[in-house]
C-alpha cells in the first residue's frame, strides 16, 4: 500500500510537494518497504503509526519501532557517470532507489557496520561532484542509547 506525505519545500527543494512511500500493513502499524527520497528520520523496516485522511494522505506519523537500517541520500553533481558508485553500493548489499532526472539516490544501508564502506564508495569524489546526507543514521542512535 502507499501513503502520500506532505513535504516542506525550501528554495525549490525537494522538487515535489509530496512523497509516496510504499508500506505494508503489520499488526503494529505500517512497515516501510523502500528507502524514502525526502522524508528524514525514516528507514526501510521502520514501523510507523500513521494518521491518514482515508484517501491515502498521511496527516501525521510516529515511529512504533525503528529498524537497524540507515538511509543515506546522495546527489551527484556535474555530468560524470556514477555507474561505478552504484555498483559499489550494490556489491555491499545496499538497496538503491534512483531519481535519474535529478541524479539523486536514496540508499538503504542494511547494517550500521557498512556505513564506512558506503562512504568509501564516494571518497574519490570531491564536494563539487557529490553531496551526501544522512537523514536516518541508526548507528548514532544505537551508540547514544
Amino acid at each position: 500500500m502507499e501513503f502520500l506525505f506532505d513535504l516542506e519545500v525550501n528554495e525549490d527543494w525537494p522538487p515535489v510537494a509530496k512523497e509516496c512511500l510504499i508500506l505494508s500493513r503489520t499488526i503494529d502499524g505500517y512497515r516501510v518497504e523502500v528507502s524514502p527520497f525526502f522524508l528524514g528520520g525514516i528507514s526501510v523496516g521502520d514501523v510507523l503509526e500513521i494518521d491518514d485522511d482515508g484517501l491515502g494522505n498521511a496527516l501525521s506519523w510516529t515511529h512504533v519501532k525503528k529498524s537497524e537500517r540507515s538511509t543515506v541520500w546522495v546527489m551527484f553533481l556535474g555530468e560524470h557517470s556514477y555507474a561505478d558508485e552504484m555498483s559499489c553500493l550494490q556489491e555491499l548489499g545496499c538497496n538503491v532507489e534512483e531519481l535519474k532526472r535529478f541524479r539523486y539516490i536514496s540508499i538503504d544501508v542494511p547494517d550500521a557496520s557498512l556505513l564506512d564502506k558506503v562512504d568509501a564508495c564516494f571518497t574519490h569524489l570531491n564536494e563539487s561532484q557529490v553531496g551526501v546526507a544522512y537523514p536516518s543514521l541508526r548507528e548514532e542512535e544505537q551508540n547514544s542509547g
